[in-house]
Order: structure tokens, then C-alpha cells, then sequence
């Protein structure tokens, strides 16, 4: 069996319920490999870093920034973590996503061990309040802009459905 080792790693910066919330629910997810969970703090209050600290069970992994790495650093921080063993997949979650579906982990590993060019996967994300659904929605150049996740194929690109 190949390492299906997974390091979930959640950026928090001053929310700690709403980063309780999404922990709990990785930590609920049905995955076939080991699963570590690794919160980042980029630098909170001290009062809200020590109730993250409260908050979160002890199997999860919390580290703190010395300053705000801003959100590429600070899950890179999370990222290569040397305190957790190697884990051959990593997934970056923001703080604010609750993954409903319990198997959207092994979804989205099995996705990338079927398929040798994909390098990178996605679920396609329902925004709240926009009444289009599975789409992701940004901003781009000024102009509202929703695209679906693009995955690298041979041929191409095709959109990839959890």
C-alpha cells in the first residue's frame, strides 16, 4: 500500500469557533490513511490563541507564527511542519469551509492516485448566497468572474466533479 498519509493544514488568524468548526469536521471526514491535522496560527491575539488552544483536541497540531505570514506563508508554515512525519498529500483548507460530505478527503486523494498527470485537485465549492451553484466565484480585473476547478489532463483540461 502507498503512503496515504494527508496533512490537512487550516489557516487561523483572531477565529477560533469558526476554525473549531472546520477542524471538526476534517476530523469527522471517513479517509483510509492516516490523517494529520495541522492548525497554523498567523500571529491572532494572545487571548484568541489561547482559546484556539482550548478549543482544539490534543491530536491536532497547533503552531504559531512569530508575525502574520500572510496566507501562502502561513499554510507553507503548516506545510512543511518537520514535528508531523512526511505525508505524500497536503491539503489546504480555509478556516471558514465545512466539508459536509465525510468522504470528500478520500474523494479527492483517490482522485490524484488514479490519475498520474493530475498534480492538484479540487471539490467544486457551492458559494452561499450567490444561486449559482458548484461553481467557484472571485473576483478578476474588476469583473465577477466564476469558473469551475481545472484539472491538468494530457489533452488538455477537464472539470473535476466530487
Amino acid at each position: 500500500m502507498i503512503n496515504r498519509r494527508l496533512r490537512v493544514v487550516i489557516l487561523n488568524y483572531n477565529k477560533a469557533n469558526m476554525t473549531k468548526e472546520c477542524v471538526r469536521h476534517v476530523l469527522a471526514q471517513n479517509y483510509d490513511g492516516q490523517l494529520d491535522v495541522v492548525v497554523v496560527d498567523n500571529h491572532s491575539t494572545e487571548t484568541v490563541f489561547n482559546k484556539l488552544k482550548q478549543l482544539l483536541p490534543a491530536k491536532v497540531k497547533i503552531v504559531r507564527a512569530e508575525r502574520n505570514l500572510g496566507y501562502a506563508a502561513g499554510n507553507n508554515l503548516g506545510a512543511r511542519l518537520e514535528l508531523l512525519p512526511l505525508s505524500e498529500y497536503i491539503m489546504v483548507l480555509n478556516n471558514d469551509v465545512i466539508l459536509i460530505d465525510e468522504d470528500t478527503c478520500e474523494k479527492l486523494v483517490r482522485a490524484l492516485e488514479n490519475d498520474s498527470f493530475r498534480v492538484a485537485c479540487s471539490p467544486l465549492v457551492d458559494t452561499v448566497g450567490t444561486g449559482i451553484p458548484q461553481m467557484l466565484r472571485f473576483r478578476l480585473g474588476g469583473f465577477q468572474t466564476f469558473l469551475p476547478f481545472l484539472s491538468r489532463q494530457a489533452g488538455g483540461f477537464e472539470d473535476f466533479h466530487v
